[in-house]
């Protein structure tokens, strides 16, 4: 897709398209809705305060629901993605500033923060409305004029989280596309100035997750920086979307090239050969991968040790489904699920790393088949449901049951990504 096929499906979208949200709302009739409206000073805002690369001056022109929606981001949205700390989190520190003084940013990230509040306050839906069509409206100008495209890409990876917030929509893969045109024009300008690492893994990390449920999403272009080649005694940082996770991410798009290369494998004894082989290695890598041992927040980083070995686990169970189907080896199965329960049971709920449990959480869910398995299972969903927040994680929820009321009352084994294209298709499992 070119950035100017990209303009011409922006200009078809519907700008007030709410329809396809996936809804709890249950404080729809909550009495704090009932609070006197009263216009914020920015300069007395003590949450703005914390982030000095932002000017209280910057946002004296914004009412005070954009004031309030401002605040949810900076309290909750913006540490729903990221794994880190406010002071390393790029939302905040690269995103933020680009909102103060750049429209439609501004209204992107506004509509992805009423969207996110949306799930409980229904009456916000207007917000959604209002931002969403307003950067609707201004990514279709940047488009036209083609002017400072690493902009124009922040809109048009805000509005495909946005999609992927509402839970039950399949336009996030026409603005993941559109992201993809925007980085190779960047790239292609010969400029000499660097497209910002946050964007491009940020676009990568969406790909990678995308890809799991997703056949029809854009290559991902070259994977994580990996964490194997690094000093046994040095320092590792914690990357804010990954973790420390990022040479299994790689493994996982692997997996997921696999899984599309599936259907023809039978097709000759040569092409079966190479599927088998490629399994082959997979598997072993992930087998005998191992987390870095030291990092600069201790506790921080051994829940980000713990998350990266159940997603270790998880893709290892993913791996076994593809290659195996529903016949797999049931020993290897309950090993890996064991250690993903285990691991998960190790982070604290309500910390960072929940960004990271949604797809360990599902592959456990579809390899568990005892009670108490599943009911810890849903119970830490329902949680990300609660901290994350995002409308995906509903559709996941809702796939996941679909997908064990099946297995306990149909007959013979249940094929998940069948449920998933019949009933499901635009679970993301972001």
């Amino acid at each position: 897709m070119s950035t100017s096929e990209y303009l011409s499906h922006v200009a078809l979208m519907p700008e007030s398209d709410i329809a396809e949200m996936a809804r709890r709302g249950h404080l729809k009739d909550s009495n704090a809705l009932r609070g006197q409206e009263k216009d914020q000073d920015p300069q007395n805002n003590p949450i703005l305060k914390n982030f000095p690369r932002v000017s209280h001056w910057d946002f004296t022109d914004w009412d005070p629901v954009e004031q309030y929606l401002l605040n949810h981001f900076l309290e909750v949205v913006s540490r729903s993605f990221v794994v880190v700390f406010d002071d390393e989190n790029p939302f905040l520190q690269e995103i933020l500033p680009k909102a103060s003084n750049v429209r439609s940013v501004r209204h992107a990230l506004l509509a992805l923060t009423a969207c996110h509040l949306c799930k409980l306050y229904p009456n916000f839906e207007g917000s959604v409305v209002r931002h969403q069509s307003l950067a609707l409206f201004l990514l279709k100008k940047d488009l036209e004029s083609g002017n400072d495209i690493e902009n124009t890409l922040v809109v048009s990876l805000l509005l495909c989280l946005f999609e992927i917030c509402q839970g039950n929509s399949r336009k996030w893969i026409l603005h993941l596309y559109g992201s993809k045109a925007l980085i190779d024009v960047f790239l292609s300008q010969g400029t000499g100035r660097k497209l910002s690492q946050f964007l491009l893994d940020l676009y990568k990390f969406i790909c990678c997750k995308a890809m799991i449920t997703c056949e029809k999403v854009p290559v991902m272009p070259s994977g994580f920086e990996s964490l194997q080649d690094v000093e046994p005694e040095s320092i590792s940082s914690i990357h804010p979307l990954v973790g420390l996770a990022g040479d299994l991410y790689n493994k996982l798009a692997d997996i997921s090239h696999l899984a599309v290369q599936r259907m023809s494998r039978h097709a000759t004894a040569i092409s079966a050969g190479i599927f088998t082989d490629k399994a082959a290695e997979l598997e072993a890598y992930l087998q005998s991968w191992q987390a870095p041992k030291y990092g600069h927040n201790r506790r921080l980083f051994n829940e980000a040790v713990y998350a990266a070995e159940a997603i270790r686990w998880a893709a290892l169970l993913r791996l076994y489904q593809v290659v195996d189907g529903c016949a797999i080896n049931p020993e290897k199965r309950q090993n890996a699920l064991n250690r993903v329960e285990y691991f998960i049971s190790q982070i604290r709920p309500g910390s960072s790393l929940e960004a990271q449990l949604l797809f360990p959480l599902f592959m456990a869910g579809l390899s568990a088949t005892r009670r108490a398995e599943l009911l810890s299972i849903e119970y830490r969903i329902t949680v990300l449901e609660s901290t994350v927040g995002t409308g995906n994680i509903t559709g996941a929820h809702k796939l996941l049951d679909l997908f064990w009321e099946r297995s306990q009352w149909g007959s013979g084994n249940v094929d998940w990504e069948f449920l998933l294209q019949e009933k499901h298709a635009n679970v993301v499992l972001y």
